[in-house]
């Protein structure tokens, strides 16, 4: 065998093997990135978290009906609840009469015991443990107290007697119990009975009139109506009277008030009345512009009549319903419209009986987060509060970044003169005393402004005071930048500088100034929450989460309304940490180092 030489070992042909390259090991610096935010578990969740928020505010708000300026004292601080409607099962067929305050309801069934069912606002409206084994022939309910009485003709009140409406003076109480009482009435601040004499009593408060006054008609009375602050009253002439001294009561047609129109029936809204006559006639008086007129008469003999805060409830006898009322936010309008056999309707919260007996509610459900003090549901203007809160935020960082990224990159790119102008400038920004400056700006230029406008300023005055840390930071990278080799070629090449800003230098920057822009948005909505907590951002009613949490201040609310500030509070505590740490989880993902892993 012939041995090669060295000359053929060296120049005899070999075969070349080359190793193909793994492409899927090769990633770009921005899926560096995102791996290495993926990565990070805490900075996921904050994402996800603050999507969730987001989501939820902008989505929610374009759901939810809102009118920032909708108040409803009535309902004012009333606990988180939903469960207004959910009248107990056993009431199925077995209803004699339902009666509703403001968040609870009554009823007595046909053996004659008591149910309740809703929020407790007072914490004194749930039956009296004493009570729960009585019977009882009737019940009267108020926003805040009850009246009831038992079958033996004893009177039961309970609840609010904020203007002694539980207390009945020695003379009222030997009237009542002398007699047998046909009917219990309760309003605001004032508690009633009607007698099988056709004796009326009213004691408490009623600060527009006391119908014990008209010796002419406490006598004569065979049917009351009691509203927050009046009393609508049918005489045994079938005339109608009015107590009070507001629309309701000046408003009463002559035909009403000296019996020419003779009545059957009375049912009574907020600040309007309704009658029935004798010949099917229907004839309403009071306010004019929340859609309780009688515009029509009906052919079809009508069976019944209600009223609850803002609606009318016409029951027919062939079964079928009609409501009148356009002021009605909370779903008072009948959604179901035949074979009804009687309905009850109280403030917010409306029931039908059926043919079949079983019982259909609707109306006022609850309110999730509770309402604030001008009976406002929380969750709605915390939802859309979030909106005005978040786009603060928002477009005062794009202010703020604008800002810093132009001074910085002009003072890291010129030097010189220009350079210590602007950093002395930016040192007299820093100098000055923020919140206070936030404070005075707003409180000089806003009080001749629009809420909108003032809304505007706000997010102005914090971007544009919140730039300088952004641009120091973006004068160091761009000092280092800018004597980079590439941006000497640029140079050499007679590229103009603008342009090198642009396209060569700034883009190795922005990395800074998005992580910058994560971490800050936190500040911004906190600053935004205190200048609108302590009065000087966003003012109400336009709700904002700092300007929810306005309330808070006092005792009162810390104490007994945690609501009203609990939930605002965890909404911006929420955003902030879930902004927060996104933020840190984008810093630590284009840090270099991060990448080396």
């Amino acid at each position: 065998m012939k041995k090669k030489t060295i000359f053929g070992k060296l120049f005899s042909k070999k075969e070349v093997v080359i190793k193909e390259v793994d492409n899927s090991k090769i990633i770009t610096p921005g899926q560096a990135v995102f791996n290495n935010f993926k990565s990070n578990k805490l900075a996921v969740t904050g994402l996800f978290m603050f999507i969730l928020v987001v989501a939820t505010v902008f989505i929610g708000s374009a759901l939810l009906k809102f009118d920032e300026n909708y108040v409803q004292t009535t309902l004012q601080n009333i606990a988180p609840g939903a469960n207004y409607l959910k009248a107990p099962a056993s009431l199925n067929g077995n209803v004699k009469k339902i009666v509703s305050g403001t968040s609870f309801s009554y009823a007595i069934d046909k053996s004659n015991k008591l149910h309740y069912w809703g929020v407790d606002v007072d914490g004194a409206l749930k039956v009296p443990e004493k009570l729960k084994s009585k019977s009882f022939s009737d019940i009267a309910v108020s926003d805040n107290h009850v009246v009831a009485v038992d079958s033996n003709g004893e009177l039961h009140l309970w609840g609010n007697n904020s203007g002694r409406q539980l207390e009945l003076d020695e003379v009222t109480e030997r009237k009542v119990s002398t007699g047998q009482v046909k009917k219990v009435i309760a309003g605001r601040l004032y508690s009633g009975v009607v007698m099988e004499n056709k004796q009326i009593h009213v004691w408490g408060t009623n600060s527009l009139e006391q119908i014990a006054l008209k010796t002419d008609w406490k006598t004569r009375v065979v049917d009351a109506v009691a509203l927050p602050e009046n009393i609508i009253l049918l005489l045994d002439d079938g005339s109608v009277k009015v107590t009070g001294i507001n629309i309701l009561s000046s408003s009463l047609p002559e035909s009403l008030a000296n019996g020419e129109k003779k009545v059957v029936k009375i049912a009574g809204a907020y600040l309007n009345g309704l009658a029935l006559t004798a010949d099917n006639e229907l004839i309403s008086w009071g306010g004019s512009h929340r859609g309780l007129e009688i515009t029509k008469q009906y052919d079809k003999k009508i069976k019944d009549i209600v009223g609850g805060y803002a609606v009318f409830h016409i029951l027919f006898e062939d079964g079928t319903v009609e409501t009148l009322g356009t002021t009605a936010v909370y779903g008072e309008q009948l959604s179901v419209k035949e074979n009804v056999d009687t309905i009850y309707a109280g403030y917010f919260q409306n029931y039908a009986v059926m043919k079949d007996n079983t019982i259909k509610p609707w109306g006022l459900k609850g309110f999730l987060l509770g309402s604030d003090e001008f009976g406002r549901d929380v969750f709605v203007r915390l939802v859309h509060g979030g909106k005005t809160s978040l786009l603060v935020g928002i477009v005062a960082v794009l202010i703020s970044t604008f800002i810093g990224l132009l001074i910085g990159t002009i003072a890291g790119f010129v030097g010189g003169v220009v350079d210590n102008v602007l950093m002395r400038f930016s040192e007299i920004v820093t100098s000055i005393p923020f919140l206070p400056l936030l404070i005075t700006l707003s409180s000089i230029i806003g009080t001749r402004l629009t809420q909108n406008q003032r809304m505007y300023l706000v997010m102005v005055i914090i971007g544009v005071l919140s730039w300088v840390g952004l641009a120091r930071l973006v004068r160091g990278q761009i000092l280092v930048e800018r004597e980079k080799d590439f941006v000497l070629a640029a140079r050499a090449l007679g590229i103009r500088q603008y342009k090198i800003i642009l396209k060569h230098i700034l883009p190795s920057v922005l990395s800074i100034a998005i992580v910058n822009m994560s971490l800050s948005y936190g500040g911004m909505m906190l600053t935004e929450a205190g200048l609108s907590f302590l009065g000087f951002g966003v003012m109400p009613p336009t709700p904002t989460w700092g300007n929810m949490l306005n309330g808070a201040q006092k005792a009162e609310v810390i104490q007994f309304y945690w609501w009203r500030w609990v939930f605002p509070a965890l909404a911006v505590f929420i955003t902030v940490l879930a902004v927060n740490l996104a933020g840190d989880g984008i810093r630590d993902a284009v840090d270099p180092k991060a990448n080396e892993k």
